[in-house]
């Protein structure tokens, strides 16, 4: 039986799809140890896995950035990225730390988007290693890198320059601590110029992608062994441990105009205009508001419903219009499950990415800006409550990503790849 670690670390969203393919694993054979961070283990329990407890998540740091940065200027905003600088470098020294002997003991390591830094320490130990992201990130010239939303509109032939850039760029600002870490614990290690994930795609290391082919076409300048296989997706639908179960029941089976879910994923806090903006357009345009945040100014309406914490996604997207949220792959492939329209208010570099994906759908209002004024946001919220063509192609995207069985054909693949390894190294 092989070992094979999963490291995640990001928001909720980054780890619940990686313990949705663990359990798929396991059911191969595999022993899967998952490691987290303390307030994401519950996702890990519930699907059964061993769990490695991880310290401070980087997201956190990067969420209390963007929060800074967004409410000052001038040497103040200089302070703050200094400030994020030095936590996060603590936090991947940590994070190091603490994985470095679970790596020692595994066959394989799953990396992802939030992780692929560990690829030098993994091959260092000898071990396999399996791309797994949820955002596209192989070059291409089929689209601009996810990873620098003002690349977005690079024209076809700088696409893989821009790819280029970015896949180096997105690990500078600790790679000198990772330099100077593994000199210390993991001499072996190789943290030269040019990046991990450079060093990934020139090593041949296979690419799984947990992205479904119905909102993503394969592009046909990947390597052969980069493939899209589906989005791994939990099913939540729990009721009995949410806070205000009842009060949301009512909302939602009550008579009245269409509801409309908003939620900015799990450590985003968004802020008071643009909550503001919402429910100002939500009057307009004659829906309601289900809305996933807290904040001292929200006040509950007959029209709007504020709700803190875990929410049964998929029990309240049975029961939804349709569905704002900060375009995280997870959200919109859970929404595209559901079958009902969605608009993504980019938060982060790939939300950019899955906005246009869902507009080139035709399961998204176009063109909406979310800044000053309310007039785009009514219209999106007319949209995605009423619109008979978007409400048309969302469902019969629904059905596409229902019949796909993403994190099984991943798994498959991920257990073929150890397999051989076994036998190569068995061979030699």
């Amino acid at each position: 039986m092989s070992t094979i670690l999963i490291p995640c670390s990001g928001t909720r969203g980054d780890v619940e799809p990686y313990a949705v393919l663990g359990a798929e694993l396991a059911r191969l054979g595999h022993r899967v140890l998952l490691a987290a961070h303390p307030e994401d283990l519950d996702i890990a329990r519930e699907q059964g896995h061993e769990t490695l407890t991880l310290g401070e998540n980087p997201s956190i740091a990067l969420a209390i950035l963007s929060r800074e940065l967004g409410g000052s200027r001038g040497p103040s905003r200089a302070s703050a990225v200094r400030r994020y600088l030095r936590r996060a470098r603590a936090a991947y020294r940590d994070l190091a730390d603490t994985l470095l002997d679970s790596m020692e003991s595994a066959d394989c390591v799953l990396l992802s988007l939030p992780t692929f830094w560990l690829y030098p320490v993994a091959r260092a130990l000898g071990k396999t290693v399996v791309m797994a992201p949820l955002q596209p990130l192989t070059p291409s010239s089929a689209y601009p890198t996810v990873l620098v939303p003002g690349l977005r509109r690079a024209p076809p032939v700088l696409r893989r320059a821009g790819h280029a850039v970015a896949l180096t760029g997105v690990s500078l600002p600790w790679w000198g601590t990772l330099r100077r870490w593994g000199a210390r614990r993991c001499p072996a290690a190789r943290f030269g110029p040019g990046g991990p994930m450079a060093r990934m795609l020139r090593e041949g290391v296979p690419f799984v992608y947990g992205i479904s082919p119905s909102l993503f076409g394969r592009p046909a300048d990947w390597p052969a062994n980069h493939g899209l296989y589906g989005a791994w997706l939990t099913t939540r639908d729990e009721m009995s441990s949410v806070a205000g179960a009842r009060v949301l029941r009512a909302f939602l089976e009550a008579p009245g105009p269409p509801v409309v879910f908003v939620s900015f994923g799990s450590l985003a806090r968004p802020s008071r205009s643009l909550l503001q903006g919402l429910s100002t357009a939500a009057a307009r345009a004659e829906c309601r508001l289900l809305v996933q945040a807290t904040a001292p100014w929200a006040t509950d309406t007959d029209r709007v419903r504020y709700l803190e914490g875990p929410l049964p996604h998929d029990w309240i997207l049975a029961r939804v219009a349709g569905a704002i949220h900060h375009g995280g792959a997870g959200t919109v492939h859970r929404v595209a499950r559901a079958g009902i329209p969605q608009l993504a208010l980019p938060s982060g570099a790939d939300g950019w990415f899955w906005a246009a994906r869902l507009e080139a759908l035709g399961v998204s209002p176009a063109g909406v800006d979310p800044g000053p004024g309310v007039h785009g946001l009514e219209r999106a919220l007319r949209e995605l409550s009423r619109s008979v063509s978007l409400h048309s192609s969302a469902a019969a995207l629904g059905e596409r990503v229902r019949r796909e069985r993403g994190a099984r054909e991943a798994a498959a693949v991920i257990s073929a790849v150890v397999a051989a390894t076994i036998r190569e190294s068995r061979s030699t």
